[in-house]
């Protein structure tokens, strides 16, 4: 790896005042596998994609499917909110929900405001499962409902719902203890 250090090429760059070090890769392309895959439906938050990946790693998730429109996953601010975690994950891209859908075979659970069943009052999946979120502000499409499980995260009324990462990270964390 070649290292060069140049403050003034950093400084023309960076986007913010505490940029120390800059790096430059080749984008990359996933393959589908058939393990726990976290499914985000047209992401639209930089950071919260960035957020969803660091926790994943952190929970041993390395697979992350992505439909478009969304945010770009090589976008600096999301590799920068994922402290890295884009390079150990396996990201794939598509462009519906309807392509998605089609080529994964796991059981699926759809996090939806109206969701059917509540987070935790379910036995735990087996090894290969998917789960999906849409996007912060319009949530999943109301079809996918009758698909498999849809689940709910209960809150109280005080909030219409919860920010997109915390929502991943409390399901990762009762799909994986």
């Amino acid at each position: 790896i070649e290292i060069r250090q140049d403050d003034k090429t950093i400084n023309r760059i960076a986007d913010k005042e505490n940029c120390f070090v800059v790096g430059v890769f080749e984008k990359f392309q996933g393959k589908s596998v058939n393990d726990k895959h976290i499914v985000l439906v047209n992401p639209s938050d930089m950071g919260n994609m960035g957020t969803i990946m660091r926790t994943m790693l952190g929970f041993d998730i390395k697979d992350l499917i992505v439909v478009r429109p969304c945010v770009d996953v090589f976008n600096p601010k999301v590799v920068r909110a994922s402290m890295g975690a884009i390079f150990s994950l396996n990201v794939v891209e598509f462009d519906s929900v309807g392509e998605y859908l089609k080529t994964s075979q796991n059981k699926k659970y759809f996090f939806m405001l109206n969701g059917t069943k509540e987070l935790g009052k379910f036995k735990n999946p087996n090894s290969q499962y998917d789960l999906v979120f849409g996007n912060e502000a319009s949530g999943l499409p109301d079809f996918l409902i009758d698909i498999d499980e849809s689940v709910v995260i209960k809150h109280s009324k005080n909030i219409d719902s919860l920010n997109l990462p915390i929502s991943v990270a409390m399901a990762i964390y009762e799909f994986t203890k």
